[in-house]
């Protein structure tokens, strides 16, 4: 359940941090695909035909390989009765046994692909193993140019995959990807049958497998039929209009999105998260920042002002404070925002008070917006005019209540209902920089001590304990240490590396690339050699650039110290001559944190062709 069985996600080591939100929330995210027990793969590799460039790997249950086991392109495999799949050549399926005795026509023609696409993995397949099962096809299939398999939609329920029949099968993917089935989509059912023929495009389908809004495609496909009709069912076309939340109000959303069959609440816009399939619902949030139609964001830092009769009112009281103001030591932002690893108390304009209906859970989470009231600049509806909080304490106007209402917030040492008691010992018990609260006990704590509440870097039942972890140098080779300042107090350090090192505490030294080179012939007459490295973007399969060297002729042997948590995949060799250029690969090693290999560089003819074709079409 802490996902301690699990690898390191998002740089956490679930099985040695206790980071709940990393570990035990964990949510993919759009470009992973979950293997269903905690483990996440790169959405490139979900279908095994799509894996030309291994840059991961599969599920370690095998789950992406479930009822398609025989399209593996790097082993063989056959798909059990229950989709998993089986690895051991000449296995007995006793669903086949090589006859069309027991078996249809449609059955016998799926049999014989699956023979082909595994080259006669199952003992009894009458073809494969070198014998082409082309012939045996076109005599059984009822139609040897459309053979579905497998027998249901894997990417989505309503992509169905069909296989032709052929003499050989090096490339395993499907020949057509067809919509077929319905789904509930804004205002109308869509639905698509195998006589629409509608195929997705082979230039198309990488960006379609690997998509997040197939659903969008689907609803908005011109060829589709969209059913209206009243008797069926299918999303309201205005979203949530008529539903009710759980307090009976109706549901504010703004239609953001409408061209993406996506509804998204008004509180998810702006919110750093894309929701939509296109990032229009983020639009605002990466183009402009808080009060920026007031501030000189290059020079200004935009904040509520301090020591003003009222903060809110934006027109009269400007949001922009100089940025040599930050940490001087002055609060010139509310709550003292300009001031932050300095402030040591801050004032509230108001408080939202929300119970919790499950209080016997381990754990409630609460998702709400939290909003101004309308009348919170109306002077003449602020509940603390009237208020009768006492000396002893300070008004808090209550913002999550319908009408104007207040609460009394108690000073230090001070309790009761109207903050008139107050506790003696919260003189001298806590620590002088926490706060006291009597009677904050649970139930099971047998003395009356009161409650104290400690500062970021204090600790223990007083407050009075203060531990620098800096002060111990717990940063290996050199590395920095910083407070995080971590109310969770799970990690209240982060260590800076030098360049050469990496870890928690900097103790690892960065992995060293080697490479020599073998007996070489084509390098002997270079006069300019350039290895470059490069990383896969394993979304749209781009390379990114991470390390470029270059050598006067062909170096036997070279490399260098890399500060990456892994290796760069791919390394390319170009050589250059008096007239011409050449591609090699050096080495493709996906997964690895050190390389120190004797490499015999493979020409890219085909890469080299292009390169200098495009040139003369230049010129």
């Amino acid at each position: 359940m802490d996902r301690s069985d699990e690898p390191i996600q998002n740089n956490v080591a679930c099985f040695t941090m206790p980071a709940a939100f990393e570990c035990d929330e964990y949510v993919d995210p759009r470009t992973l695909w979950s293997c269903g027990d905690g483990e996440q793969i790169w959405a490139w590799m979900r279908l095994p035909y799509q894996q030309i460039i291994t840059t991961g790997s599969d599920c370690s249950n095998f789950r992406n390989l479930n009822y398609i086991c025989e399209t593996l392109r790097s082993v063989a495999a056959w798909t059990l009765p229950n989709g998993m799949c089986e690895f051991s050549r000449n296995y007995d399926d006793p669903r086949f046994d090589g006859t069309i005795a027991n078996m249809s026509s449609t059955e016998m023609c799926v049999y014989l692909l699956k023979c082909g696409l595994t080259n006669g993995f199952e003992r009894d397949c009458p073809c494969g193993r070198n014998i082409s099962c082309y012939n045996l096809m076109m005599s059984y299939c009822p139609n040897p140019q459309w053979i579905q398999f497998p027998n249901m939609g894997l990417i989505r329920p309503y992509v169905l995959t069909y296989y032709i029949a052929q003499e050989s099968y090096s490339d395993k993917t499907p020949a057509y990807f067809v919509f077929s089935g319905r789904i509930q989509c804004r205002g109308y059912r869509a639905v698509a049958s195998i006589s629409m023929n509608i195929t997705i495009f082979s230039n198309y389908l990488s960006l379609f497998i690997i998509s997040s809004s197939k659903d969008f495609f689907f609803c908005s496909n011109a060829f589709i039929q969209k059913d209206t009709s009243s008797s069926i069912n299918y999303f309201p076309a205005n979203c949530w209009n008529d539903s009710r939340t759980f307090s009976n109000h109706s549901y504010h959303y703004i239609d953001i999105c409408p061209n993406f069959q996506q509804c998204i609440s008004a509180y998810r816009i702006n919110d750093g998260v894309l929701d939509c399939a296109a990032p229009v619902d983020e639009k605002r949030f990466y183009s402009k920042q808080p009060f920026s139609d007031f501030c000189n964001i290059s020079s200004e830092y935009p904040c509520l002002l301090a020591n003003v009769t009222n903060p809110l009112d934006i027109k009269r009281n400007r949001p922009c404070i100089d940025m040599t103001l930050i940490g001087d030591g002055i609060y010139h932002c509310h709550g003292g925002l300009d001031e932050r690893n300095t402030a040591t108390g801050c004032l509230g304009l108001g408080a939202w008070d929300y119970p919790i209906y499950f209080d016997y859970l381990p754990s409630f989470r609460l998702a709400t917006v939290l909003r101004f009231p309308e009348t919170y600049l109306n002077q003449s509806h602020d509940p603390c005019a009237n208020a009768t909080c006492n000396s002893n304490s300070t008004c808090i106007p209550l913002f999550s209540s319908r009408t104007p209402s207040y609460y009394c917030s108690c000073r230090n040492g001070f309790y009761g209902f109207n903050c008139d008691l107050f506790q003696k010992s919260c003189f001298d018990y806590c620590s002088s920089n926490s706060i006291c609260r009597p009677i904050f006990r649970d139930l099971s704590w047998v003395n009356e001590r009161p409650l104290c509440i400690c500062p970021l870097d204090r600790f223990g039942p007083r407050c009075h304990l203060r531990h620098d972890h800096c002060q111990l140098a717990p940063c290996y080779n050199n590395g920095t240490c910083y407070h995080t300042f971590n109310p969770s107090g799970l990690r209240p350090f982060v260590c800076r590396c030098l360049k050469y090192f990496h870890g928690d505490l900097c103790q690892n030294r960065n992995s060293r690339i080697r490479i020599r080179v073998s007996d070489f012939p084509s390098g002997k007459n270079t006069l300019v050699s350039i290895v470059q490295y490069y990383d896969v973007d394993n979304v749209n399969m781009n390379l990114i650039p991470r390390y470029r060297q270059v050598f006067q002729g062909m170096p036997s042997n070279f490399g260098f110290d890399h500060n990456l948590t892994q290796v760069p995949i791919l390394a390319v060799l170009r050589l250059h001559n008096l007239t011409s250029f050449r591609y090699y690969i050096l080495y493709i090693q996906p997964n690895k944190t050190t390389i120190n290999i004797t490499s015999t560089p493979q020409e890219c003819p085909l890469s080299t062709s292009l390169v200098l074709q495009s040139k003369f079409e230049m010129i």
